[in-house]
């Protein structure tokens, strides 16, 4: 009898111990995916901040921007309203922008775009699902994502038809390297800024405890995003998709980025089959 009650005490901890863990991970999955609003990605740096520096530098890029901008819309492959910016410099080439995670397009977006426009590129600065303007039921963190940058190509390839430059920032990045699995026309150059190399090992590495926890708790948000966002987090990842790449490729990394190291740009580079070139800035941190 009593041995009974001790299998049955252990047995109700471990089951107790299973919900806890599910539940924990079903909450980190609603708050990997949800929406990101406007408000939510102008949160300004705080002092202190190494990007407190650049805010008046990045609003003053963004009313510049806005200026010279109009509203754009696509239809995503899943029936989602898509919204970019676009910005004409009557060229037969342009660069497409995708920014990163819980960011905004016009916010992140409109330095590098000034930088393009001012080369003599039409500029499209596009807002990532489930960001801002864009639809979207959830963030993929590039897998889903990856899909919409073929749709944003096809829609300046019947606008012109120049050449294209995608360019993305960390999720960006992940998202336009995520692409190469899909058909690019008139694409000569993709530039990977800060990306990782695989979203199962990002959302893996950003949890800070335990290891075997972070394995528990990563196998129930892995499978909440196949059945629940459609979306598979280690399948065709950009450390699989460099080593099938035709497309020349340029990764840029800051020397001093925590959250996607130099090593991960580093392991891209060494894997990258088609023209590439790794290009580090010193003392930069992340994006």
């Amino acid at each position: 009898m009593e041995f009974l009650f001790i299998f049955l005490a252990i047995l109700a901890l471990v089951l107790f111990f299973y919900v806890m863990i599910k539940n924990i991970a079903r909450g980190a999955f609603k708050s990997f995916t949800q929406r990101r609003t406007t408000e939510y990605a102008y949160k300004e740096a705080p002092e202190g901040n190494p990007w407190h520096e650049y805010i008046p530098i990045m609003d003053m890029n963004m009313e510049w921007f806005k200026s010279v901008s109009s509203d754009v819309y696509i239809d995503s492959f899943d029936g989602f309203r898509l919204h970019g910016y676009y910005a004409s410099a009557n060229s037969q080439r342009t660069m497409i922008y995708f920014h990163g995670y819980s960011s905004n397009g016009l916010k992140e977006g409109s330095t590098f775009a000034k930088i393009y426009y001012e080369m003599g590129y039409n500029v499209l600065v596009v807002e990532q699902r489930g960001h801002d303007l864009s639809e979207g039921d959830y963030i993929t963190f590039g897998i889903l994502e990856a899909r919409d940058v073929s749709s944003w190509v096809s829609y300046v390839n019947n606008m012109s038809s120049g050449e294209i430059v995608i360019h993305g920032t960390s999720m960006g990045a992940a998202t336009v390297l995520g692409a190469l699995k899909y058909d690019l026309p008139n694409v000569s150059l993709i530039v990977a800024d800060s990306s990782f190399g695989c979203a199962y090992d990002a959302l893996f590495d950003g949890f800070s405890f335990n290891k075997s926890l972070k394995k528990m708790l990563m196998h129930f948000i892995y499978r909440d995003y196949l059945k629940y966002a459609k979306a598979d987090l280690k399948a065709d990842s950009p450390r699989d998709l460099v080593c099938k790449a035709s497309i020349p490729i340029l990764f840029v990394v800051g020397s001093e980025d925590t959250q996607t190291p130099p090593s991960l740009s580093q392991e891209l580079n060494d894997l990258c089959v088609s023209k590439h070139e790794l290009l580090i800035i010193e003392g930069a941190i992340h994006a």
